[in-house]
C-alpha cells in the first residue's frame, strides 16, 4: 500500500447535513492520520510557504476531530506561526494551552504575539505590567514579561523605570538569558573589568554553549592578567565552534592563538595561525603574530621563513591598493613557498597615486593608512631598521590627525632604535598611557638594574597585566621576555577572581558530558503494534544536577528532539530522521526535576516502509537526540546534547496473507467493532487490495482474494457510521483504475461533509490531477478550513504537489 494510504485512508467521511451534525466531534484514528498527512507534507527539502499553510490547514482539522490531543495542537502552534499569521498563531496558542497550561514556552510566545499585534506603546505597557506583577503567573513568565517591559521603557527614553523592570526581571528569573544580554550591553564604557565579567559569567551561567560570549570573557581575562583562566574559556569557546560547524571571526582566533602563544602552548598558537592563514593568507595581523611564536620557537630558519612571508603580505596588501588606485603595473607575489625577499613600493609616489584616485574612492585613503602603519611598525619592531621605517613614518604624518598618538609611538620607536634617547623619551611619554606599545618603548628606556630594576619590573608586570591579550599583549610578552619577566597577574585581577570562583566550577562540563547533569529517557507509550497503529515514544528530560538549568530556545537545552530508528534482527536498517519534535514545558528545568513529551515516531520513510511491509513482523529501537545540529550532511548533538536508545524494542506485528481470514477479521470489525479499529481494519484491507493487484498474470485464486478483499470495502461503504463509509468510499476511490479516480475525486467533493472535501483535495494533492476541483473548493467551499487547504494545495509548485515521497507496491506476490 502506498504512503498515501497508508498516512490518510481515514480522511473521508460521507453523510446527510443531518447526519453530519450527529457524527461525534472526536474520531482520534481520522485526526493522527490528518496530522501525518500534514507533517508529509513538509518533507520536502524545497517546502515552502504554501506547503506551510495546507500542513497548517490539516493540523485544523485534526485539532477539530481531536480536541483534546496536546500533540496535534502544539504541531498546529508551529505550522500557523511559521506562515506568519499571528491572529491564527494567538489562537492556536490560546487552544494549546488549554490543554496544557504549564508550557511556559508557549506562554512566553503568546505574551510576544500579543504584544506584536498592539498598536500603541500605552496599551503594551499597560499589558506588561499586569504579567509581570501577577502571583498566579509561573515566576519564568512574569521575568519575561519584565523584560519586554523594560525594552518598551527603553525605547520611550524611561531609562529609570527600564533599569527597575530589568532588575524585577532578573530577580524573577535569574537566568533569563534576554535579561542578561539586555543587563550587559547597558554597563557603562567605563566599567570596572569584574562588572564586565560578573556580567558575562551571568549570560554563561545561563547557557555556557555561548562561543562568542566565552570569547569574549576569554579576552576580559587576559587584560587583568588571568592568562591561565583566559585560555581555558578560550578552549571553551573554540569547542563550541567546533561541536556547531559555525566559524569565528579572524579577531577570535588571532586572539585565541595569542592566549595560546602567552600561555606557552606554541604549537597550538601556530595550528590555529596555520588555520586562519590558510583561509586569509592577507591577514597581516595573523602574519606577525605568527612569527612572534616562530621567533619564541627559537628556530632561526622557520623565523627567517615566517619573516618573509609576512613581508610580503604586507607588500600585497599595498599592491592591491596601487592596483585598486590605478597602478595596473603592481602585482603580488605568492607567500607559499616563502619569498627570498619582498617587494615593497615606494611609499611618497603610493601616497600621491593613492590620493589621486581617492577623489572617487575615498575608501583607498584609509586602506593605505592601515597598510603604512603595518609596515613602519613591522620595520621598526621586527626587523629594528628605523632608517627603512622612515619614509613610511613620513607619508604617515598627512594621513594621521595632528597629535596623533600612534604617530608619536611611532616616531618614539624610531628615535629608540637610532639610539636618540632623549627624543624617544618625549615622543614615547606623549603616548604611553594610552597605547601599550608606546609603554613598551619607555620600559625599554628604563635600566633595567641597579636601583631602578625594581622599578621597571613592576612596571613592566602592570603593563602586561594590563594588555594581556591580543597581538598587542602578544608583543608586549616576548619584547618583556629578555629582562626575564613572565605574564603575571595584576591589581586588577583579584576582584574578577572573585566573581570567576561564584561560577560553579564544574558547570562548563555539561558542553561535553551532559550525561552528568541531566538524563534523557526513551520509552514505548506501549510495546507490541498492530498495522497502522502509532508508534508512540515518551521523551523524559531529568535534571539530576544541583543546578537549575535552562530549556527553550536560547536555553543550554534546546527543545528539538530529533528521532531516528533501526530495524533489529536477522536484517538491520536505519531510518535517520523519522521524527521531529519540540519539547513543551518550563523554560527552566529546576535541581532535580524532570520535563516529558509524547511524539510520534513512525514518521517519514519508516511509516512508508511499515506500510508497503504489512506480512512482517519488525523489531525497532528508537533513539532520541537533544540539541539536535546538522553539520554538513550529518546530523548529531551539539554541545550539551545527548542520544539516547531506547531500553525496550518496539514490536510491529505482522498479518499474515490469508485473504479469507483477512476478510473474516474485518466484518467482524466492521459489525460490532470499534470506529477505530473498524477504520484500521480497512486501511488494513486495502493495503493487500494494492499488494494483490501488482501481481502479473494472476490466477483464479489471486483474482478471487482481490475479489474478497473489494468486497470488505463494499461493505464498508453501507456501514452505520458515516466516518466508516467515508473512508470506505476513499479506499474505494484509492482501488479504482487511474483513468476512474478524477470521478471518484469529484464525488468526494460534493458531499455535504467538510471533511470529505478535504479528502477530495488530499487525494488530489497525492495523486495529481482534478485540479479543476480543487480550484472550485479554493474558492467557494463553504467550510473556511476545506477553503484554506485547497488553496494552499493549489499553489503548491508541482514539483512538490505530493505530501510524501509516494514509495510503490513491492513488486512480489503477497506472502513471499
Amino acid at each position: 500500500m502506498t504512503r498515501v494510504v497508508h498516512a490518510l485512508c481515514l480522511l473521508i467521511i460521507c453523510a446527510s447535513p443531518a447526519a453530519a451534525q450527529d457524527v461525534a466531534a472526536e474520531n482520534p484514528a481520522l485526526a493522527e492520520r490528518l496530522a501525518a498527512a500534514a507533517q508529509e507534507t513538509l518533507r520536502t527539502r524545497d517546502a515552502g510557504e504554501p506547503s506551510w499553510r495546507a500542513s497548517a490547514a490539516l493540523l485544523r482539522a485534526a485539532t477539530r476531530l481531536a480536541p483534546a490531543e496536546p500533540r496535534f495542537a502544539r504541531l498546529l502552534t508551529e505550522a500557523v506561526a511559521r506562515i506568519g499569521d499571528d491572529q491564527a498563531t494567538i489562537d492556536a496558542l490560546s487552544e494549546y494551552r488549554r490543554l496544557v497550561p504549564s508550557d511556559q514556552s508557549a506562554q512566553i510566545e503568546q505574551i510576544d504575539l500579543y504584544l506584536r499585534v498592539m498598536e500603541t506603546a500605552d496599551a503594551k505597557l499597560n499589558y506588561l505590567r499586569r504579567v509581570s506583577e501577577s502571583t498566579d503567573v509561573f515566576a519564568p513568565i512574569r521575568a519575561h514579561a519584565a523584560f519586554r517591559l523594560a525594552e518598551v521603557l527603553g525605547e520611550r527614553s524611561e531609562m529609570q523605570a527600564s533599569d527597575e523592570a530589568l532588575a524585577l526581571a532578573l530577580k524573577l528569573d535569574p537566568l533569563n538569558l534576554d535579561a542578561l544580554a539586555m543587563s550587559y550591553a547597558r554597563l557603562p564604557s567605563d566599567a570596572s573589568p569584574e562588572l564586565r565579567v560578573a556580567a558575562l559569567l551571568a549570560l554563561l551561567r545561563s547557557n555556557p554553549a555561548q562561543a562568542q560570549v566565552a570569547a569574549v570573557l576569554a579576552r576580559e581575562l587576559a587584560g587583568v592578567g588571568l592568562f591561565k583562566a583566559s585560555l581555558h574559556w578560550y578552549n571553551t569557546a573554540f569547542g563550541v565552534y567546533r561541536r556547531t560547524g559555525m566559524l569565528p571571526s579572524p579577531r577570535e582566533l588571532i586572539d585565541y592563538a595569542a592566549q595560546a602563544y602567552i600561555a606557552g602552548e606554541l604549537e597550538g598558537a601556530e595550528t590555529l595561525l596555520g588555520s586562519l592563514l590558510g583561509a586569509q593568507p592577507e591577514n597581516i595581523e595573523a602574519w606577525l603574530l605568527r612569527l612572534i611564536v616562530a621567533r619564541g620557537s627559537g628556530d632561526k630558519e622557520a623565523t627567517e621563513r615566517v619573516g618573509n612571508q609576512a613581508a610580503t603580505a604586507i607588500a600585497n596588501r599595498l599592491a592591491e591598493i596601487r592596483r585598486a588606485a590605478g597602478d595596473e603595473a603592481a602585482t603580488t607575489q605568492p607567500l607559499e613557498p616563502a619569498p627570498a625577499e619582498a617587494q615593497w613600493p615606494e611609499p611618497a609616489a603610493t601616497l600621491e597615486r593613492v590620493k589621486a584616485a581617492a577623489v572617487d574612492r575615498p575608501e583607498l585613503l584609509e586602506a593605505f593608512a592601515d597598510a603604512a602603519l603595518s609596515a613602519a611598525w613591522f620595520k621598526l619592531y621586527f626587523e629594528e631598521k628605523p632608517n627603512e621605517a622612515q619614509p613610511w613614518i613620513e607619508v604617515l604624518r598627512g594621513l594621521l590627525i595632528e597629535g596623533s598618538q600612534t604617530l608619536a609611538r611611532l616616531e618614539g620607536w624610531a628615535f629608540l632604535l637610532s639610539d636618540k634617547r632623549d627624543e624617544a623619551r618625549v615622543k614615547l611619554s606623549a603616548a604611553a598611557d594610552t597605547d601599550p606599545l608606546a609603554a613598551l618603548g619607555m620600559l625599554r628606556l628604563t635600566p633595567s638594574e641597579g636601583e631602578h630594576q625594581a622599578g621597571a619590573e613592576a612596571a613592566a608586570q602592570e603593563l602586561l597585566a594590563q594588555n594581556g591579550s591580543g597581538l598587542t599583549g602578544a608583543t608586549i610578552v616576548e619584547a618583556l621576555a629578555f629582562r626575564g619577566i613572565k605574564p603575571a597577574a595584576g591589581e586588577a585581577a583579584a576582584p574578577v577572581t572573585a566573581e570567576l570562583e561564584k561560577f560553579p566550577a564544574t558547570f562548563t562540563r555539561i558542553l561535553d558530558a551532559p550525561g552528568g547533569f541531566y538524563s534523557l529517557r526513551v520509552e514505548p507509550v506501549k510495546v507490541s503494534h498492530q498495522f497502522a497503529e502509532p508508534i508512540l515514544l515518551r521523551v523524559t528530560i531529568q535534571n539530576t544536577s544541583e543546578l537549575d538549568l535552562t530549556l527553550g530556545a536560547d536555553g543550554i537545552i534546546r527543545p528539538d528532539l530529533w528521532v531516528d530508528a533501526q530495524l533489529r534482527g536477522v536484517a538491520t536498517q536505519p531510518f535517520p530522521g523519522v521524527a521531529f519534535d519540540r519539547l513543551g514545558g518550563p523554560v527552566v528545568l529546576p535541581a532535580k526535576q524532570s520535563a516529558s513529551q509524547v511524539i510520534r515516531a513512525n514518521q517519514g520513510e519508516l511509516s512508508a516502509f511499515l506500510a508497503t511491509n504489512p506480512t512482517a513482523l519488525f523489531q525497532l529501537a528508537f533513539t532520541v537526540m537533544t540539541n539536535p545540529i546538522r553539520v554538513g550532511e550529518h546530523v548529531g548533538p551539539a554541545p550539551a546534547g545527548q542520544r539516547i536508545t531506547s531500553a525496550r524494542l518496539v514490536e510491529r506485528r505482522g498479518t499474515p496473507f490469508n485473504p479469507p481470514l483477512i476478510q473474516q477479521q474485518a466484518l467482524a470489525a466492521l459489525s460490532n467493532g470499534p470506529a477505530t479499529e473498524k477504520i484500521r481494519q480497512l486501511e488494513l484491507v486495502t493495503t493487500f487490495a494494492q499488494l494483490a493487484a501488482v501481481q502479473e498474470n494472476p490466477d483464479e485464486q489471486a483474482k478471487a482474494a482481490l475479489a474478497s478483499l473489494r468486497e470488505v470495502v463494499r461493505r464498508g461503504a453501507a456501514d452505520g457510521d458515516p466516518h466508516v463509509r467515508a473512508y470506505a468510499m476513499y479506499c474505494s476511490a484509492i482501488l479504482a483504475p487511474d483513468a476512474e479516480r478524477p470521478a471518484a475525486i469529484e464525488a468526494l467533493a460534493a458531499e455535504p461533509l467538510w471533511s470529505a472535501r478535504l479528502l477530495a483535495v488530499l487525494l488530489a494533492h497525492a495523486r495529481g490531477g482534478a485540479e479543476q476541483t480543487v480550484a472550485r473548493l479554493a474558492e467557494s467551499d463553504p467550510d473556511e478550513l476545506v477553503q484554506a487547504y485547497a488553496a494552499a494545495v493549489s499553489a503548491i509548485p508541482s514539483a512538490t504537489t505530493q505530501p510524501a515521497a509516494q514509495p510503490a507496491a513491492p513488486e512480489r506476490t503477497p506472502g513471499q
